[in-house]
C-alpha cells in the first residue's frame, strides 16, 4: 500500500508558509531533502511533511526586519500610495 505523496504547494499549504520558503529551508539545509518522482518533481510522504512542521514550529517571524511603530501613533504614512511615493522619493535623492 502506498503512502499519500504531498507536493510543494500542498506542503506550503499544510505548514502555513510560502513554497519559496520551503524550497529555501531545502537549499539550506534546515529541513532534508526529500524523494523525487520519475519526472524530477518533489515529492513529500507523510513522514517528510511531520519533519517540515516540526521545523516551522521552532521558527520564529524575524523581529529586526520589522519597523517598530507605537500602535498609540500609528503609521507614518496615511495610504499605501504616500508609502510608495516616499520610497521612491528616497531611491532617486529627490526632496532632499
Amino acid at each position: 500500500m502506498t503512502s499519500k505523496r504531498y507536493r510543494l504547494q500542498e506542503v506550503a499549504n499544510l505548514v502555513g508558509k510560502h513554497r519559496n520558503t520551503i524550497l529555501s529551508w531545502l537549499r539550506a539545509g534546515k529541513i532534508p531533502e526529500v524523494n523525487r518522482d520519475t519526472n524530477g518533481w518533489r515529492f513529500w510522504t507523510e513522514e517528510n511533511l511531520k519533519e517540515v512542521l516540526e521545523y516551522a514550529t521552532k521558527v520564529l517571524p524575524p523581529s529586526n526586519n520589522m519597523r517598530k511603530v507605537d500602535p498609540k501613533e500609528g503609521s507614518d504614512f496615511s495610504s499605501q500610495s504616500d508609502a510608495a511615493d516616499f520610497t521612491l522619493e528616497n531611491r532617486s535623492g529627490e526632496g532632499r
